[in-house]
């Protein structure tokens, strides 16, 4: 069963919270609320929506400022199997409010409101750093030392791209982002990455702008309307691209690499390049503030993580030869393998192609009592799906 739920779209500001509907896409958030002076914690695509984002933790560009997005969640409004609308928060279902908060969408009730917290951050800096694909051996464990260690202002993402038939010469290495700080102090951390990885960027470019500005221009869409920064086929001028074929394998990690581990990993990435085939090193800063509250406080468990890092094979058929998928699914298994020795667990909202033991990957301790919960507030498993709590 899929419900849709793009119709339960609003943002409503007061004096401490921020309403915010299930189906409202974070470029429809920000928009709406600079015109009030005021934000919500967002995703990393322009159309990521609170339903499926608050419920699995919440990873974005203020996660080591602000925490997950789950962790500022207030309340909630939930439609249960049974038909019943319940308000739950920290005194009313307090299991139920304990289980939204990383548990994963579409396991207890459909939520149609979400309170969370606003934040009081009226400007921030954009960033944008490309390095030759033939430094990625330095500049990765660079990244993962910088962003380890740098003021929680910042919020960082490294990408390595393999686009179909390109040579690896010719590609590039970005690291991107939005700080929270001044731009003075961003230039001052980005001469630091620079000097942790031997050499200076090919270009590097950032701007202090209004909140909102600086992640439009995060998610791309700083040279289009609001209105084309939506999946194409929305509404009439939308102009982002749907996904096609995609195969990938994300996890979190608490430790930084070694020089062997990073050649182990960039290694899988150029490793029996396949035609047809963009591969993608994926990697994002967590930690910082999301790391202060304890492993049960929410169901959110990954409380120890610094990163969280996935390989990603794309297509540009949606629909490829069986031979086509099984090379991305070798692939990509063989980037999970290079990832679990520093492995803590996998993300929700990254659902990987091939995860075993995904009980154990994305709830570890927490999953009993997220059946407990379960049990309680959806008795006849109404809501389900092949990982769904208690499947």
């Amino acid at each position: 069963m899929v419900l849709d739920v793009s119709r339960i779209n609003h943002a409503v500001p007061n004096s401490r919270t921020v309403h915010v509907g299930p189906g409202t896409q974070s470029i429809d958030a920000l928009t709406t609320l600079s015109k009030q002076q005021t934000q919500l914690l967002t995703g990393t695509c322009p159309t990521v929506c609170p339903g499926g984002y608050y419920s699995g933790g919440g990873i974005g560009m203020q996660t080591r400022k602000y925490g997950m997005g789950s962790d500022r969640l207030v309340s909630a409004t939930v439609v249960l199997a049974d038909g019943r609308i319940v308000s739950t928060s920290r005194t009313q279902e307090p299991e139920l409010f304990w289980a939204l908060r990383g548990g994963g969408g579409g396991n207890f009730g459909v939520v149609v409101d979400f309170e969370v917290r606003r934040i009081d951050q009226p400007r921030a800096v954009y960033y944008n750093t490309q390095w030759s694909f033939a430094d990625i051996q330095t500049v990765l464990p660079a990244w993962q030392e910088w962003t380890a260690t740098a003021s929680v202002d910042l919020g960082s993402t490294m990408v390595a791209v393999l686009p179909d038939g390109l040579p690896e010469e010719n590609t590039l290495v970005f690291v991107y982002g939005v700080h929270h700080g001044t731009q003075a102090a961003l230039d001052t951390s980005l001469d630091q990455l620079a000097s942790l990885a031997g050499a200076a960027p090919l270009s590097r470019v950032s701007a202090e702008l209004p909140y909102a500005e600086a992640m439009q221009k995060m998610y791309g869409c700083d040279q289009i309307s609001m209105e084309a920064c939506h999946r194409v086929g929305t509404n009439p001028e939308a102009s982002v691209h749907r996904g096609t074929f995609q195969r990938d394998a994300f996890r979190f990690v608490s430790r930084p690499f070694a020089a062997a581990d990073v050649s182990r990993a960039v290694d899988t990435l150029v490793a029996d390049r396949h035609p047809g085939q963009t591969r993608v090193l994926n990697c994002m800063s967590v930690g910082g503030v999301a790391n202060e509250r304890s492993r049960s406080e929410t169901a959110f468990v990954h409380r120890d993580a610094q990163w969280v890092m996935g390989y990603v094979a794309t297509y540009a058929d949606a629909n490829p030869s069986a031979a086509d998928a099984a090379a991305a699914t070798t692939w990509t298994d063989a980037g999970a393998v290079a990832l679990e020795p520093f492995s803590t667990g996998a993300y929700v909202n990254f659902p990987s192609y091939d995860l075993p033991d995904w009980r154990e990957q994305y709830y570890a301790e927490n999953y009993p009592r997220l059946v407990r919960a379960k049990t309680a507030f959806d008795r006849y498993n109404f809501f389900r799906h092949p990982r769904s709590i208690g499947a």
